[in-house]
């Protein structure tokens, strides 16, 4: 039932985020089940949910319910707001397309483009993620927004997820996706050409 499903993905993401933040960049004692915990909603929204959705009703209404469900999860974050819930759902939508356009269905690009997202933010430049903020002794920079302009510019305290700039960039991403052909699973472009070759 979806109220089991949302209070499982919540429970995932909420122990993600209480055990991300503050991470060391050149970390000697790894917290692992947070790092799994990390990937876990990546393969949940992006993996568990995107194809099961999709294998049940149809590819459009599979990155409706998983870029949906992922902006949900993180409707208690801090400074949330109606930016930040938008940009989330196009994350969910260039996320998806990128695995089944660019990706041939495979999980990594999508997770490694995520990690990156989230390390670049909280450790290099120590800005919010999420609206949650790092400890700045574990940050390798610390960038200060301008908090006088209008918040869609600086974030809102959402950090960069809540900018006009990020909506920007990822529309540009879904429509970069969009304009290739979906490409086949390894699997199928191995069985395709041994049917050509013979």
């Amino acid at each position: 039932d979806v109220a089991e499903f949302l209070r499982i993905a919540r429970g995932i993401a909420q122990k993600s985020w209480q055990s991300g933040i503050g991470v060391d960049p050149f970390p000697r004692d790894v917290d692992w089940q947070a790092k799994l915990s990390d990937q876990a909603e990546r393969g949940l929204f992006r993996g568990y949910i995107l194809a099961n959705v999709r294998g049940q009703w149809g590819l459009l209404r599979a990155i409706v319910v998983s870029s949906m469900t992922f902006s949900l999860v993180h409707l208690s974050n801090p400074a949330f707001g109606p930016l930040p819930f938008v940009n989330l759902i196009l994350f969910g939508v260039a996320m998806a397309v990128y695995r089944v356009y660019v990706d041939a269905d495979q999980l990594w690009g999508v997770f490694a483009i995520h990690s990156v997202w989230n390390w670049l933010q909280q450790v290099v430049f120590g800005l919010p993620n999420s609206g949650l903020t790092s400890v700045s002794d574990n940050t390798l920079f610390s960038v200060t927004p301008n908090q006088a302009l209008p918040a869609p510019f600086w974030g809102g305290g959402f950090g960069p997820e809540g900018t006009l700039a990020a909506s920007v960039v990822l529309l540009a991403l879904i429509g970069g996706c969009l304009r290739l052909r979906p490409r086949a699973p390894p699997a199928i472009r191995q069985s395709s050409s041994r049917r050509r070759s013979r």
